[in-house]
C-alpha cells in the first residue's frame, strides 16, 4: 500500500510517503500482481498528465502469479496508452481467454522461432 502522511512535517522521524504491505507476508506471485498494478497506473497517470517519458513496462517471473490476476493485468493491458512487455510460457496462460491473448500478443517465440534468429 502506498500512502501519503499530509502530517509528516509535524512528525519526528516522518517521510511524506509510506510504502506497507496490507497482508503479512504475501508470497511471490502475489507481490508481482501488486507491483504491475503499481506499474500500470503509473502508466495511466503519465498519460492524463501528457509526461513525455517511454510508456512501456517490462516484468519477468509471472509464472508464480495466479490465473485470475494474469487475466485481470492483460484486461488492463488493452486499455492503458503503452505496452506491457513480459515473457511467459504459453502453458500458464493456456486457461485464460486465447481471444485475449492473441490481442495482447505482439511478439512470440518458439524453438523454432527464436528471437534474432540465433540458434
Amino acid at each position: 500500500m502506498f500512502t501519503y502522511n499530509k502530517n509528516w512535517k509535524n512528525e519526528k522521524g516522518s517521510s511524506p510517503f509510506t510504502v506497507s504491505n496490507m497482508s503479512g507476508n504475501p508470497g511471490t506471485g502475489k507481490k508481482r500482481g501488486q507491483i504491475v498494478a503499481f506499474d500500470l497506473a503509473y502508466l495511466k497517470y503519465l498519460h492524463e498528465e501528457n509526461i513525455e517519458f517511454p510508456r512501456f513496462i517490462i516484468h519477468d517471473k509471472l509464472e508464480n502469479t495466479h490465473i485470475n490476476q494474469l487475466e485481470t493485468i492483460f484486461n488492463i493491458c488493452n486499455k492503458i496508452k503503452g505496452q506491457y512487455i513480459v515473457p511467459i510460457l504459453r502453458e500458464r496462460i493456456d486457461k485464460i481467454e486465447p481471444a485475449l491473448i492473441k490481442q495482447a500478443t505482439i511478439l512470440e517465440l518458439s524453438q523454432d522461432d527464436k528471437f534474432f534468429k540465433i540458434d
